[in-house]
């Protein structure tokens, strides 16, 4: 196990202080998995008082926020960021979500017994010979190996306490492509409604995470019922089928929802924190239809929409929808045929702009909005061809009109 050079001076100025202190949860997890960690976390004995005392002078820096209630001080090297928490135990969570307390312990034991999954139990530390140590009480890395998911203690506890860990289990299952263990699963099931008292954001977090994840089909096969209480009257037997046909995340987030109307698909989304443009894009997606993307207008439409970049990605979403189906165009001649110099497919693309017509002596206004969207239709249509004379002269007569 390889400790970054910045973890290595950190733990070795608190046991130089006289505490003891191990990386903890994810970054060992994922170590023991032969991936690269995207933080490093530190669990210690220190008090958060004699954490910040600890790194307050150069080449170290504090920084300190809410955290620190739960004993946790962010330490900063040369860029580098740990979180270092004090080992704790924890209280009633009265919201499902947050400890209503927690109590400093001097023990890691009692500190990992808290956590929610075998595999993020586990604590490690450097040893002098290059190697390290490994706190595992609840058996993680036995169960890294047989790739397996399994509560601390007793499952319905841990997901009453936080009931977000139903989902943070589902995220790690379609990411590493664990089997959840049955005692646990049968406890996300039972548990499930109380996600409804999880605050939306957290919950598109960590369904943003779930779509990411390369298993995440069988996931969604596995914990409909789940999918149904987050995103209800969405999560059909077809919508979840379909998951299988898609390669990028806002591919599978527009097939699990393809079966809901556009208006309720943005509305959910919008509610779990994706954003405006990210939930009118899905809310696009579906509202096309396979027989209407031969029309010109449509697909100049999906260019507009889209762009050079997400045309592929729509085209990839509709030829999910209907594998066998030859109505959905070619993505690549088709983006070649919209985004070649001189095709109009919006206003911006037209070969006329609002300087033009002010040049022409059009007077500023309204007026030459309505002109350039009226041309750009006609253009479109085949009406007009898309030529700067051809334009004005059509432009010159609409203003007599």
């Amino acid at each position: 196990m390889q400790f970054p050079s910045y973890v290595l001076l950190m733990i070795e100025k608190l046991t130089e202080a006289g505490f003891k202190a191990y990386t903890v949860g994810g970054c060992v997890r994922d170590t023991l998995l032969g991936r690269e960690p995207a933080d490093w976390d530190i669990t210690t004995s220190a008090l958060p008082e004699e954490t910040i005392r600890v790194f307050g002078k150069a080449p170290f820096s504090v920084r300190v926020d809410n955290g620190i209630r739960h004993g946790t001080v962010t330490v900063i090297l040369d860029g580098n960021a740990s979180e270092i928490t004090t080992f704790r135990t924890e209280g009633a969570y009265s919201d499902h979500r947050r400890p209503d307390t927690v109590t400093f312990v001097p023990n890691v034991e009692d500190d990992l017994a808290r956590r929610d999954f075998t595999v993020n139990a586990m604590a490690a530390s450097p040893t002098k010979d290059g190697t390290f140590t490994l706190i595992d009480p609840f058996g993680g890395r036995g169960d890294l190996r047989e790739g397996i998911l399994r509560c601390v203690g007793v499952p319905e506890k841990r997901l009453t306490e936080d009931a977000l860990r139903i989902l943070r289990g589902m995220r790690f299952a379609a990411r590493y492509g664990f089997k959840i263990e049955g005692k646990t699963a049968v406890a996300m099931h039972e548990c499930a409604k109380l996600l409804l008292e999880i605050t939306p954001e957290r919950i598109g977090d960590e369904l943003r995470g779930i779509l990411k994840a390369p298993h995440c089909a069988g996931i969604f096969e596995d914990f409909a019922d789940i999918a149904e209480i987050i995103l209800p009257g969405c999560v059909t037997n077809r919508a979840r089928a379909l998951l299988g046909n898609a390669i990028s995340p806002a591919v599978r987030l527009a097939c699990l929802l393809s079966d809901c109307t556009p208006a309720h698909a943005e509305s959910l989304l919008l509610r779990y924190g994706f954003g405006t443009a990210e939930a009118k894009k899905i809310a696009a997606y579906l509202s096309m239809k396979d027989d209407d993307l031969a029309r010109q207008d449509v697909l100049c439409r999906i260019a507009d929409l889209f762009g050079e970049a997400g045309i592929s990605e729509f085209f990839a979403f509709r030829q999910a929808l209907s594998p066998a189906d030859n109505k959905v165009p070619d993505a690549e001649a088709t983006a070649a045929a919209l985004f070649t110099p001189g095709v109009c497919y919006n206003v911006a693309t037209l070969a006329v702009g609002g300087k033009d017509l002010t040049g022409e002596g059009f007077p500023a206004g309204p007026l030459i909005g309505q002109i350039l969207k009226s041309l750009t239709e006609r253009v479109i249509a085949g009406e007009l061809p898309n030529d700067r004379d051809a334009l004005l002269a059509a432009a010159r007569m609409l203003k007599n009109q």
